[in-house]
């Protein structure tokens, strides 16, 4: 963005990688969001479709989305990276291709955070939409209430239903996990809020990378609690000693 442009309130990183099915709806909710000073940054992860061509026909047509491009695929954790290094907002939020907002999601969340000053985050519940191989089927996910210990213990905030006063980046070493840790290690600066709304959807979808490792992900949450827990005399030793483990059994 140029140098004369007023600062965004918001700043939604797109991550995308081979997406174009479903990029365009995830774009076309931004947009339609009541809460309209934002900027979008699309990053293209080496994509073979044509998601590039798509973000880019909308930045033509909307000046507040822009694209970047990468040569190639280096996951989503590193994509969304790219995007915070270029992000002018006050607040981030994190939108997967595949899912998308409902008209007052980023209303709602950035009134809280301006209501909110203590707060880190604020994160929705969501509808949570089924697709092959299941052949469609909706459920609704009501999230708990912001319980540090409860997350340590169950992944219950949807990066794609947050947004943060901090920038932060994704560590792809933590992948599948990556989000969940980066939502652990946010709260380390103060609690998050949650809006018991439903707000935005997420696609669950067997093409998906998570979906694909289950046993990486069991492995590594038991890494992140090990890490992060504060309950017991252990949490200095697991601090300095999970980071070895996690990178012994996943090298």
């Amino acid at each position: 963005m140029g140098d004369e442009s007023p600062r965004p309130r918001l700043t939604v990183v797109v991550p995308v990688y081979n997406g174009a099915r479903f990029l365009p709806t995830a774009l076309e909710s931004i947009q339609a969001q009541t809460f309209q000073d934002f900027e979008v940054i699309v990053v293209d992860d080496g994509s073979t479709d044509f998601s590039y061509n798509i973000a880019r026909a909308f930045g033509e047509r909307d000046p507040r989305i822009w694209a970047i491009r990468s040569d190639q695929n280096s996951g989503a954790p590193s994509a969304f990276n790219v995007g915070v290094a270029h992000a002018a907002g006050k607040y981030l939020a994190h939108l997967a291709a595949d899912d998308y907002w409902l008209p007052d999601f980023a209303a709602t969340c950035v009134d809280t955070l301006e209501n909110e000053q203590m707060c880190t985050g604020v994160y929705t519940d969501f509808i949570e939409w089924h697709e092959e191989p299941w052949g469609g089927m909706k459920s609704i996910r009501r999230m708990p209430d912001f319980d540090y210990e409860r997350l340590l213990r169950e992944d219950y905030v949807n990066l794609s239903a947050f947004v943060t006063r901090w920038p932060f980046f994704l560590d792809p070493k933590w992948e599948p996990v990556s989000d969940w840790e980066s939502v652990i290690r946010m709260t380390q600066r103060g609690p998050l809020i949650h809006v018991p709304k439903l707000l935005s959807v997420r696609r669950v979808h067997g093409n998906q990378e998570t979906f694909n490792r289950h046993r990486e992900m069991v492995l590594k949450s038991f890494l992140l609690a090990f890490r992060y827990s504060p309950r017991n005399g252990l949490w200095r030793i697991g601090q300095a000693l999970s980071w070895p483990i996690h990178q012994q059994v996943f090298k």
